[in-house]
This record gives structure tokens, sequence and C-alpha cells, in this order.
């Protein structure tokens, strides 16, 4: 980029119309590094007047006597590349009083900076919202922020509204609003801008700003359209009106959350003026006005009933608040549910409950007698019912308070109660309600040990003629239904599965989750199925029954052998340490002499193992019906007790993340010449190939990964751990699923969206082939910062005519340079952004052995990193583990 620019710049020609995205860039000027050292007088700490995630800020005078501000990047910085040329390209193509001014840019070797005309009083949040006084001692006053806010819808109109094609800014916030001498603001940061193509009612993209100014659509479905901008705008006029931040950790803790405080404020006074002057609401009231069915009591009679909320009263506690037994006037008792400013029950799901519970009376929902608004006090005052909840009493040791045991009676009663309180929400109520949190702790039990449905926060409505509900994912992890989890599609069956876990508790006495069980036990549903599959298959091994077409799913494993856990801890000389050869998340692997001969690898699943039931069986299912030279060959499997193991061959020369990319030897000595690379390559494209293909139906398998390319006595290349894969149905184009694989091997649309295609194997045998090729992972952080993430480097070096650059230096300079970077652009081809452009792993193969010429004009930038993990949010999560399940749970065990 930087050596395109410069002889740009320095030739004076014309940029052509293919020339593209960094063609516009020279309506800028470009400034040499020595000039900008000399500015900041070699960015002299006395200078800086900012810092951030991205680099630092300083104040330079320029040649031509102009003051700016510096803004270089580090290297370290969340600003990739392509947030670099966005903020280029955005700002330098427009101009308006409330937008800032861009002088220039560097780019220089490593450099990255961007020169703006210096502001002098610093952003709001560094003023405004850190004290109400800029540098120069201007205290903000009414008139000021009223044209600040004015200033700053200015410049998003004219960004919205006037410039074609419309710029949506994406992180409109305060630390991103300059102000000048006068005060006067500039919108700054266009590094995460888009534009809005026309015709186009939205884009989907992948989320990216900052928590707290995050439009709910925008955050939860990643569709962005200019509203986005529009909520926070609101966000940020109320940051200035307040003078305070949206979450403000210096206020009292009732006080942090600035849009939930002033919600709860209007709906306190709302309220209040209905109660206190008996005005009967109109149809337009809308949602609040639904909640005047309840009464509403004076925080001084909740104080009073609970006796000022003395301890002794106290009967439950959680995340929500405190529940108080208190006496009401007339005699009535009841169970007090005071929500506490940390709670996790917003004003959205307090209102919810109210409205739901009001409007609907059944023997088995709780029953809803008021609730208190007053200041920021939120309270709930509900029927007391006396034996607690199912979590405090059957789940925690079997019996009730009042010494009640629950026999199987009880039990049975309160499955059928619950099951009808459903029934009556899913089907007697209209619209249909969808409950959202079925569990232990939401069953409440009366006097009779009689069941009633509880905290209706989280429902939803179910509109008529509606099959199904998008919205955000909320509930229990344990109860969720896979499918809502997933993609967040709500049904009435969400809350079937719920109740399905709920039963299962009730009947076995266990929490679906019980940390006091051996871990071995501790999820119930996994249990459940794992008792019934070794039963199943014990008995199918003892009877010699062969199975129906309608055993499904199970039977098929029936054509590998199934091993004694005695004959397993006899061919690993009962596991010992010697024998062990790997060890990983899953568990362990060892090598194993069985009866017959074989030597076997043994992968002992543990009991904490991320592969759950569902992926051990579709493992053992998809490797035991396909045979080819570049897959591994599974001999059988132990199902016994708890114990999940898979035997496979054992082959001599482990993978290759411990053999090339871990310093290009194998155990045995041998070195990865170039022409051993080569095969390596051309056997995994034909053992894809082989699944994509010529399986029917079609197998994804959704994890490529030098891990899972484990290299035999020859080092033949075999595709490894099948936990992941799917089928792909006939006629389908793609299939939505919950995302899982590998950070550095995900394909960006897979990534962002769900949607799986062959297409996403290819782009991750593209990673893996330019990995081979240059015997460096995708992620290296032992490289220098900028050669880091081999994508990146890759797209840099072909730019440049210089992708044999990138060739493994171990080779010392022994192969075929014309053949290493025909792989490395057939690498190119497979991880471009679009699932489109990407060849198939036929042609992939056809590319690697020259039957058929590589289209260079096809070669589009590839799906960077940077691209797809853009969910920085301006303070990017951490991940634990190279492996990613997006939705934050085994995909069929929750």
């Amino acid at each position: 980029m930087g050596c395109f620019w410069f002889s740009r710049h320095k030739s004076g020609v014309e940029p052509s119309e293919a020339d593209g995205e960094l063609s516009v860039t020279e309506k800028v000027k470009i400034y040499k590094y020595k000039e900008i050292r000399q500015a900041t007088d070699d960015f002299n700490a006395l200078n800086k007047i900012g810092e951030g995630g991205f680099g630092s800020v300083y104040k330079g005078h320029l040649k031509d006597g102009n003051v700016a501000a510096i803004k270089v990047l580090s290297a370290e910085s969340r600003q990739g590349v392509k947030e670099f040329l966005t903020e280029i390209n955005v700002i330098s193509e427009i101009q308006h009083e409330n937008l800032v001014k861009l002088y220039g840019c560097c780019v220089e070797g490593n450099h990255r900076i961007l020169v703006y005309n210096y502001l002098d009083n610093n952003s709001l949040d560094k003023t405004l919202l850190a004290g109400g006084y800029t540098r120069s001692g201007i205290q903000f006053d009414w008139s000021t922020r009223a044209n600040i806010c004015v200033g700053v819808a200015k410049g998003l109109a004219f960004l919205h509204e006037e410039v074609q094609p419309p710029i949506i800014h994406r992180d409109i916030k305060a630390s991103n609003i300059l102000l000048d001498r006068d005060l006067s603001p500039k919108i700054s940061d266009f590094g995460l801008a888009r534009l809005m193509p026309p015709n186009m009612t939205h884009v989907s993209t992948c989320v990216a700003g900052t928590i707290g100014y995050l439009a709910p659509e925008y955050a939860s479905r990643g569709q962005l359209t200019r509203k986005a901008d529009v909520y926070s705008f609101g966000v940020l006029l109320m940051e200035i009106v307040s003078g305070r931040s949206n979450k403000n950790t210096r206020s009292p803790t009732e006080y942090q959350y600035l849009l939930e405080r002033v919600c709860f404020t209007l709906m306190g006074c709302f309220w209040f003026s209905r109660h206190k002057s008996g005005v009967e609401p109109s149809e337009a009231d809308g949602e609040l006005s639904v909640t005047e069915k309840v009464k509403i009591y004076k925080y001084k009679e909740i104080r009073h009933a609970t006796d000022d909320f003395n301890a002794l009263n106290k009967t439950g506690e959680g995340g929500f608040g405190s529940v108080y037994k208190g006496h009401l006037k007339y005699g009535k008792v009841a169970a007090i549910k005071v929500l506490s400013a940390e709670s996790r029950q917003g004003v959205k799901e307090f209102l919810t409950e109210i409205n739901v519970i009001s409007e609907i009376q059944h023997e088995n929902l709780v029953k809803l007698y008021g609730c208190c608004v007053e200041g920021n006090h939120r309270t709930l005052v509900y029927n007391y019912l006396e034996n607690n909840s199912l979590d405090k009493t059957l789940l925690a040791g079997g019996y009730t308070r009042s010494g009640l045991q629950f026999d199987w009676s009880t039990r049975a009663n309160i499955c059928v109660g619950v099951a009808k309180g459903l029934a009556f929400l899913h089907e007697e109520v209209q619209p249909h309600i969808i409950h959202r949190d079925i569990k232990a702790s939401n069953i409440i039990l009366d006097r009779d040990l009689s069941p009633k449905i509880s905290d209706f926060g989280l429902a939803r409505l179910m509109p008529p003629n509606m099959t199904h509900v998008s919205t955000c994912v909320a509930g229990t992890i344990g109860y969720l239904a896979p499918e809502y989890a997933a993609r967040g599609q709500l049904t009435r069956k969400a809350d079937v599965y719920s109740f399905g876990v709920l039963l299962m508790e009730i009947v076995s006495g266990r929490s679906n989750k019980n940390t006091r069980s051996p871990t071995e036990y501790q999820y119930l549903l996994e249990r459940v199925c794992f008792t019934l599959m070794g039963c199943f298959w014990f008995s199918r091994h003892k009877s010699g029954v062969e199975p129906s077409e309608a055993d499904g799913e199970l039977s098929v494993t029936e054509k590998v052998k199934i091993y004694k856990y005695k004959e397993i801890r006899q061919a690993t000389d009962d596991f010992n340490a010697l024998n062990k050869i790997g060890e990983g998340g899953f568990g362990s692997v060892y090598k194993g002499h069985l009866k017959d001969g074989n030597v076997a690898a043994i992968k002992v699943l543990s009991a904490e193992s991320r592969q759950g039931v569902k992926e051990f069986l579709t493992e053992i299912n998809v490797i035991s019906e396909i045979q080819h030279e570049n897959l591994v060959k599974l001999y059988g499997c132990c199902v016994e007790g708890n114990h999940r193991i898979l035997v496979y061959n054992y082959l001599d020369n482990n993978s290759l993340d411990k053999t090339l990319l871990a310093g290009g030897y194998t155990r045995s000595g041998i070195q990865f010449d170039w022409s051993t690379r080569a095969n390596i390559c051309v056997g995994v494209a034909k053992g894809l190939a082989f699944l994509h293909e010529e399986v029917q139906p079609p197998i994804i398998h959704r994890d490529i990964k030098a891990s899972n390319i484990l290299l035999d006595r020859d080092l033949s290349p075999k595709i490894s751990d099948f936990g992941l894969a799917r089928l792909m149905p006939p006629n389908m184009t793609h299939v939505s699923t919950c995302v899982a694989g590998t950070i550095g091997y995900l394909a960006p649309e897979y990534a962002s969206r769900g949607q799986l295609t062959r297409k996403a194997d290819v782009y991750s045998f593209g990673v893996l082939l330019m990995e081979i090729v240059s015997g460096r992972s995708n992620k290296n952080t032992r490289s220098p910062t900028e050669y880091q993430y081999l994508l990146e480097r890759a797209w840099e070096l072909y730019e440049r005519n210089e992708l044999v650059d990138l060739v493994d230096i171990a080779l010392g300079g022994v192969f075929d340079a014309e053949e290493a970077c025909r792989y490395l652009r057939i690498g190119l081809l497979c991880t471009q952004d679009g699932p489109q452009l990407r060849p198939t792993m036929s042609t992939v193969v056809k590319l690697l052995t020259e039957e058929k010429d590589i289209d260079t004009k096809k070669i589009t930038k590839p799906g960077l990193i940077s691209d797809f993990m853009d969910m920085e949010v301006r303070e990017p999560v951490e991940t634990k583990t190279e492996e990613v399940n997006r939705c934050n749970y085994k995909p069929f065990f929750l």
C-alpha cells in the first residue's frame, strides 16, 4: 500500500477506475515520515494529547503553518488496514462544518498515520462528561450543549441524506465528538463507516461499534441501517443533557445506566400522575396503560408490610434482588419481590412481567397483587406460596420447609400442573404467550405442593399467523432449545424443550447441571442419552439382532467394532503414561496394541471434554460410513459406563501442527522438503473433494486445520476429527447452523451469519495450504506484529508480486519457486471473501496438479481475519480457547 501511494504521488500518474479503493486516497496529501517526526518534535511526550487502543495522538506544527492532530496507529492497533483505508476514503471525499477535516496521511514502511486539523477543546468524553469544563475553563452552559446537539445532528443528517451513497458512521459516541475553539462539534473516527448501496434497506455486516451505543436490532442481528446511527445519537443526546455517560461507574449503582434511568423516571411520573388523578387510560396509551389493571402500592406500604425489610422476613435472594414475606392490609400475606439496582431485570422485563401476568389467571400460574414504582424502586407483589421453588426444595434435597417428602404422586402432580400451565399459555390465551424461561427456580409450590409458573419478565407474545418470532436469545443455559439458542428463532416448542429438561429433573431429583455430582455425571441430559445409548449398544452386541431402518442414527454405528473397556485398558497397559501420545481439551490419546495385532491410536474422551454425545455419535457415524486413502480409519469404539473411547489406526508421524508447523521435523527425523509438502496439499484436497462431491449426501467437515491433518509413516495426510461434520441435504444451497470450528480457519460468511456451505471447508483448506507452504500458522505471535496474520501478509506480498518471500525459509531455497507461488495463489483463491468466488475442491485438485490453469484475474482480496473478528465492539473479548462455538453451548446439550 505504501509503495503504491508513494509511486503514484511521485509520478503524478492519474488513477484508473480499476485502481478501486486505493486510488480514492490520492485526493489527500501524502506526508513523509520525517515530516511527521519533525512536526511532533520526534513524538515528544509533551506533544502527546491522547492515547488509546488505536495508538497515540500528538499535537504537531506542519511546514505550512497549520496546527495538526497527528494520529499515530500502533502496530498492535485494532484499527487494521481496512479501517485505515475506510477512514481516509470516507473523510477525504466529503466536507461539512460538523465533520473533522483530514489534511493527509503517512504510509511509509509499517507506519500508518492520519493528519487532521487540530481542535482545541478535545472530545466530549474528556470534557463535558469528565466534569463539565474544557481546558480553556469554559463551562458547558445550556446554550453550548444545545448547539453541540444540533451540530452533531446536522453532521449526521449530511452523511445520511446529502451524500451519495449515504454513509453510516457506526460509532457515534462522546469520544468521537471533538470540539473546536468555539465548542462547535466535529464528528470524527470514520474507521468503521459503511456506505449504504442504492435501493438497499439495510446492510448485513459483522457487528462493530461501542457497547452502550449499539442499536438493539443491529447488535442482535447485524442488520445495519442509518437508524443505528440515530439510536447512538439518541444516547449521546441524553449524555449531553445529563452531563453523564450512559454507563457511569462513578455514580451510585442505581443511577449507573442512563437510558434505564430516563425510562424509569418517565414511567414513575406517568404512573404517579395517573394514580393521583384517577384518569382512565385511553387505547393510545399503549403498553404502560395495561399495567393500571394491577394495584399500585406506595413505597411506605411495602416497607410497613415487610417490617422495614426485616432480615427475618427475607425468604429468598438472587441476581434480581430479594424476596420478602409481607403482611398487607386486610390480612393478605404476600411475596414481595424487591428488584435491586443491579438487577438483570431491566425496565422492559419489569413492564413485561406486569403486563403479561396481570392479563391472565390460571391455577398453575402465580397471582400478581400489584407493584410499586416510586423513585428508583421496582417492586412486585405476589400471593405468598409456602413451599418455595423446586430448585430450593426438590432439587436441594427432597424436603419442603414443612418436612413433606416428594413422593412419586407429588412429583407426577407437579409435572402435570406445570404442563397444564404451559398449555394454557400456549393454546388458550390470545395471542399465545411463550414464557422463555421455564426452569426449576421459576416453579413455585403452594401449601399443597401444587406448582405455579412464575417470572414472566422474558415472556413474548406470539402474533397471529406467525410461525416464529426472531428475537435476541435470552433464558437459562441448560434449558435453552438448540434451534432457539443457535438462530434466535423462537416458537412455543422452545418452552416444550425447557419443560422436557424440567421433567427429567423432577423425576431424577437432580438438576441438569449438578456440580455436586462426580464430573462424569454432571450433565443430566447427556447422562440420560448416554445411558440409553450404552444399553442399546450392549443389548444389540450381546443378542446379535440385526438393526432395522427405524433404528435411525444409533444403528449406523453398529458397522464398527464395539470394544470392551477392559480390552482398552489392556491395549494401553492400563493407560500407562509412557503410551500417551497426545492430550487436549477433548481428553488424551494413547498408543495401544490390540488383540488382533493392530497398533491403534486410542482417543479417550474426558468427562470435561467439549466433545459431547452428539459429536461423539457424529464422528462414529460419518467416519464409519466412508473410506478414502486420505481419511483416518476407525477401528471401533467403546461405550461402557461413562467411558467414550474411539479407536483409530495408529499414524506414526503425528499431526501437521505438531510437526511441520512446530519446526519442520517429524519424530522420525524426516524433514518436510517441497515434494513432501506438495503431496500433503494434494492429499488433503483429494480427501475433501471426496467428502464434498463423491459421498451422498455430501459431508462438510467444518474443522479443517493443521491439528486435524495426521501423517502416516510415508507422510501421507489423513483428515481426522469428524465431530463437527455436517451432512448437506439434497437441493440445499446452505445449512443454517450454530457456528463451530477454529478461529483463523473460519470462513467470514459462516462466522458472521452461520450459513454453512462446502465453500467454508474450501476457505479453511486455503488457510491450511498457505500454512504448509510457509511453514507457519495463520496466527503466529512469534512473528513481528506486522507479519502475524498469514492471510494479510500473503495478500500484501501478492500485490507486490513477491509471493515467493512467503515460502518457508526452512526449505533452504531448495524448492520449485513457480510451483510454490502457484500453491499460494490457489490458497488466495480459496480464501476469497465471497464464497461464490472460491473454487470447488475438485477444481482445487486440478489446479494443484496443473490439470487446470489459474486465472489470476479471478483472485480478489481474501476475507481477512480482521474483517470477521470485527466484534471488537471497541473492547474485544479474549477467547479462552482456539476453538469457537458462537452460541456458547454444545450444539446438542446446553
